[in-house]
């Protein structure tokens, strides 16, 4: 379940990097060959500090659509290598919209690969960027053999 999200106000540095982002144009044979979907896979975040958010790499298309809104999104991550924080962490996938300045997030913890179908009132471009975000336990502070997630992928569908 997509739920909104003030990432102004919960995450500052996050929110000052969005405002900078700037897609660039449709570059030579990509537009005759987009399809109604993108997709992006990377390394997963690593929890050295333990009761913070930690982010992924940021995952976002190769190519910009010019007018498309977000349909589904489809997702998988592995927890093989939570190890022994497995039943104290949190994941939860966050969407940025680039184009609005806004955020939503979704609880994955329970569901490592899904599909989920976006609301209609959610107006969320196609050129949406998504972070999986990973948060061990309560304790703050450095933590030993730190969990990971060894890879992240989404998939966007969108319509015209």
């Amino acid at each position: 379940m997509l739920r909104k999200y003030d990432l102004a106000a919960e995450d500052p540095p996050l929110y000052q990097a969005l405002q900078s982002v700037a897609f660039q144009g449709t570059q030579g044979s990509i537009a005759g060959e987009r399809t109604s979907r993108w997709r992006a896979r990377g390394p997963g975040p690593v929890a050295l500090r333990g009761g913070t958010w930690i982010n992924s790499v940021v995952l976002g298309p190769e190519f910009r659509v010019t007018s498309g809104r977000v349909s589904a999104v489809k997702y998988t991550w592995s927890p093989a290598k939570l190890g022994e924080w497995a039943s104290h962490c949190e994941v939860r996938l966050m969407l940025l919209d680039a184009e609005a300045k806004s955020s939503w997030v979704m609880d994955v913890t329970t569901n490592c690969a899904a599909a989920v179908i976006v609301p209609v009132d959610v107006t969320m471009s196609a050129n949406c960027l998504a972070i999986l975000q990973l948060k061990a336990g309560d304790r703050v502070g450095r933590l030993l053999r730190p969990p990971f997630i060894k890879t992240v992928g989404v998939e966007i569908f969108y319509k015209y």
